[in-house]
């Protein structure tokens, strides 16, 4: 960690990854405090996890599907241990409900913050559509599968947006989305 922190190549490339360096510390620490809960069975660690998982998905929103495969497998766990009666299936469904709820209570202000800025909902990231666009919009040319760069990429959605002349630029993250993936 050390050697990773004053490593000059790697300090100039953090501001253009976002937030990668912070999502994977978060991963690692969210799946560490998940696989503590499972084990010691506390309701703070569950607390931890959940909240740690929900900063991750806020650092990189693809991490959204970590917490879905999580909260799925206590899901699982739970209806387990209502079919074999072993345990019961309170002590199963109060992980799920703790995690889910810790969750989700570090993605409300994220989900309220977007509801108020582009006046609907955004799961993920305004940043899809762009990237899909610029990074397959070769496909119906003779010269496919090759990485575009920033100069193209710019040149091509420019291009884009030219051919939308019902464009106002004034189109907030959430609209100009919806535009690059249609």
């Amino acid at each position: 960690a050390l050697l990773w922190a004053i490593y000059l190549p790697a300090i100039k490339l953090i501001p253009q990854v976002s937030g990668e360096l912070t999502a994977a510390l978060a991963v690692a620490v969210g799946m560490f405090l998940f696989l503590r809960a499972r084990r010691l069975a506390r309701t703070r660690d569950w607390l931890a996890a959940g909240v740690i998982v929900g900063l991750a998905i806020l650092a990189r929103s693809a991490l959204l599907v970590m917490a879905v495969a999580l909260a799925g497998g206590l899901a699982l766990e739970w209806l387990k241990s209502r079919r074999a009666r072993a345990v019961s299936p309170a002590l199963t469904l109060r992980p799920f409900l703790i995690f889910c709820v810790a969750v989700a209570l570090t993605l409300l202000p994220w989900f309220v913050r977007n509801y108020l800025v582009f006046g609907r909902p955004v799961i993920g990231s305004t940043l899809v559509g762009y990237n899909l666009y610029r990074h397959n919009y070769m496909l119906g040319l003779d010269e496919r599968l090759r990485f575009v760069g920033a100069d193209e990429g710019e040149q091509v959605i420019r291009a884009l947006l030219a051919r939308h002349p019902e464009l106002r630029g004034t189109e907030n993250e959430a609209e100009i989305d919806a535009v690059y993936r249609a």
